[in-house]
């Protein structure tokens, strides 16, 4: 790390500068900003998401805010005339249809005005997936992260399990879930305004005056930052590299939280990483399960292989493998962690769409922003500053306590384990977790749930047609 992580070519695709960048944990965070900064905008607002769903439900929050995302959207351009707005969505397959919103399109389309343009992509890859999340008004601000505009996406730092605000389009509570996002104003931006137009050959994203959402976040200012990329279809795997780049330049801790833990190629290194003698602590911060059926059967089976492994790499007693845990404790309630989130030794920082599991790093669509101090005391601050800002809400715990803590056991895990279990809302060790019969059969589909592999469609389709026509010459052969 002291010689730098980031190198353009390698694990980044650019580094460019920012003029002003903040980091907002939680949905109630920034959905605040984004809401309250798309009326500013004068020209385009512009969407990449996995699911834009209009269906969002939190009007009832705030006045200003939208219970359906189309009709919010309808308001500000007839309030602009001059504003437009783009939308571009991954189509799902039809196996995933019934989690989304029925006719989505057509609804777009019919129910929203001329300048809202809606439209959905298919990936090109077999089971990939368009897994972006990223906004951008006006050329001039950005959002990205792991945040879709969408609906079961909001919540309050506290996370707490019986949140009467946190309810879906149904009146229904939904899982408390956390999750982070950046802001940011600068040339990244025009950076990213390049990689949306090529995804969806948008026309608008004019620049205009500078915008900025009022946001109560730590801010840092005129830093670069860089961009990295998954993309199957390029074979950019820049994601893993900087990911593999930062676990081995660690040297005094490194701290992950994330969605999913089944890439094999981050789990050795963090093995290797365990293995040396005067090697950082390493706190993995996980979802407690998962809710969809097959979802748990096959993470929670690769997460079990990952814990057995890392654990016999433990040699000398560095690492914390956590789920946050509500004030309940009511495991069927568990806290939904959605970042893809890392910072090491406080010198790097990388936050964005991508998930530890093969699909993200591999196959999927993802972009990271990620930045270093190298020498820079501010930029070491600012990350320094989001970690406790972290930790203080896992562990409802003063950040300076946990400063102080720090600075006397010089260790981020007997930080950490200090304050454990000593409030309700605490981070609590994740165990084997044994699978049921029914489990183990889900588990022989983890190839087409965690995909190592990509496969453009047009190959398969190739493929079948090839079969076909060598069926059709069997069958007709003569005798």
């Amino acid at each position: 790390m002291r010689d730098g992580i980031l190198k353009e070519g390698h694990n980044c695709c650019s580094i460019r500068k920012v003029d002003r960048l903040a980091m907002l944990i939680d949905g109630e965070e920034y959905y605040k900003a984004f809401f309250n900064t798309v009326p500013k905008a004068k020209r385009t607002v512009d969407i990449l998401g996995w699911e834009v769903d209009s269906r969002i439900n939190i009007g009832h929050i705030n006045k200003e805010y939208p219970s359906d995302l189309r009709q919010y959207f309808n308001r500000v351009v007839k309030q602009n005339r001059n504003l437009h707005i783009n939308v571009l969505s991954w189509r799902s397959p039809a196996y995933l249809l019934f989690g989304r919103e029925n006719f989505a399109a057509a609804k777009w389309r019919w129910e929203t005005d001329k300048n809202i343009r809606f439209r959905q992509v298919g990936h090109p890859h077999v089971y990939g997936t368009h897994h972006e999340k990223m906004v951008i008004i006006d050329g001039s601000c950005a959002f990205l992260g792991g945040m879709d505009i969408s609906r079961k996406r909001w919540d309050t730092p506290d996370h707490k399990l019986e949140n009467p605000l946190r309810k879906d389009e149904l009146g229904k509570h939904y899982h408390p879930i956390h999750d982070v996002q950046l802001v940011l104003a600068g040339e990244m931006v025009q950076e990213l305004k390049t990689y949306l137009h090529e995804k969806g050959n948008f026309k608008g994203t004019e620049e205009s005056e500078s915008i900025w959402p009022a946001i109560e976040a730590q801010e840092i200012k005129g830093i670069p930052v860089a961009l990295s990329r998954t993309n199957s279809l390029k074979r950019h795997r820049e994601i893993e590299k900087l990911y593999l780049d930062a676990i081995h330049a660690a040297k005094d801790f490194i701290y992950i939280e994330n969605q999913y833990f089944s890439c094999e190629n981050i789990v050795n290194a963090l093995c290797w990483k365990l293995m040396e003698q005067d090697g950082p602590d390493i706190i993995i911060v996980l979802p407690f399960s998962y809710r969809g059926k097959f979802e748990k059967a096959v993470y929670t089976n690769e997460r079990n292989k990952a814990l057995k492994r890392l654990q016999r790499a433990d040699r000398f007693q560095r690492l914390g493998f956590f789920y946050p845990d509500n004030e309940r404790k009511d495991q069927s309630r568990f806290i939904v962690v959605h970042s893809k989130f890392m910072i090491v030794d406080n010198e790097f920082l990388t936050l964005g769409s991508a998930n530890l599991n093969n699909r993200s790093l591999h196959v999927d669509s993802e972009l990271n922003l990620s930045l270093e101090a190298k020498g820079n005391k501010e930029v070491k601050s600012f990350i320094e500053e989001n970690l406790y800002r972290l930790l203080e809400e896992h562990l409802d715990t003063p950040e300076k306590e946990l400063r102080q803590k720090f600075e006397e056991t010089k260790s981020l895990r007997k930080t950490i384990r200090a304050f454990q279990g000593k409030k309700p809302r605490t981070l609590e060790e994740i165990n084997y977790s044994p699978t049921s019969f029914k489990e183990e059969l889900m588990v022989l589909i983890t190839p087409m749930v965690d995909v190592r592999f990509s496969l453009p469609k047009v190959h398969l389709v190739i493929f079948i047609f090839a079969l076909f026509l060598m069926s059709l010459m069997y069958w007709q052969a003569p005798e």
